[in-house]
């Protein structure tokens, strides 16, 4: 097994994967096609919806041009909670969305967009998001630890995010190469 020994390309891997996923935008004018390299999507009506990957999406809402279904920090901020409530009254590990970190990192940066300085509300809504996933983060950090050391990684990976299985794997593979420079 090649182990990749940098976090950051890990972590940079995972947003390429949420950037890359398909989600639902309805134009909130009409829209020419729309040239994109050797290819052009569109036209699009106002009041259409259509699946476009994260990243188109998310310029064309910079744009004002479609409204995002499903993105929103409302919603998303929900979703942390839930999972905040579930990591803190649960010992197991559970089920977390494969791109959780990658995903909240780019609700972050569009809060971060969004906001004026003037609206405290929002900035106060980027630090509870913030302090979910530190929280979140923490408890999941310990139980993948436990995981790696037992050697349960398979069995749970389908509960893990993409940067938590990569650290499941790495301390596993430690754990085993100090064990076997250990004992034998």
């Amino acid at each position: 097994m090649i182990v990749e020994e940098n976090p950051r390309s890990i972590t940079r891997r995972a947003e390429i994967l949420q950037l890359v996923e398909n989600c639902d935008c309805t134009f909130l004018t009409d829209v020419p096609a729309i040239r994109l390299s050797n290819t052009s999507i569109g036209p699009f009506k106002s009041g259409q919806t259509v699946l476009l990957p994260n990243w188109i999406a998310e310029v064309l809402h910079d744009q004002g041009l479609v409204k995002i279904s499903g993105g929103g920090v409302v919603e998303w901020m929900s979703r942390l909670q839930a999972l905040v409530s579930d990591e803190k009254n649960k010992g197991a590990l559970q089920a977390c969305p494969p791109l959780l970190y990658a995903t909240s990192h780019r609700v972050v940066l569009s809060m971060k967009r969004d906001r004026t300085s003037i609206d405290p509300r929002q900035h106060d809504a980027i630090e509870r998001v913030l302090m979910m996933l530190q929280t979140i983060g923490q408890s999941r950090l310990g139980k993948v630890i436990r995981l790696a050391k037992s050697g349960g990684c398979a069995e749970h990976r389908t509960r893990m995010t993409f940067e938590e299985r990569w650290l499941c794997d790495i301390v596993s593979e430690l754990v085993s190469a100090w064990y076997d420079a250990v004992v034998c």
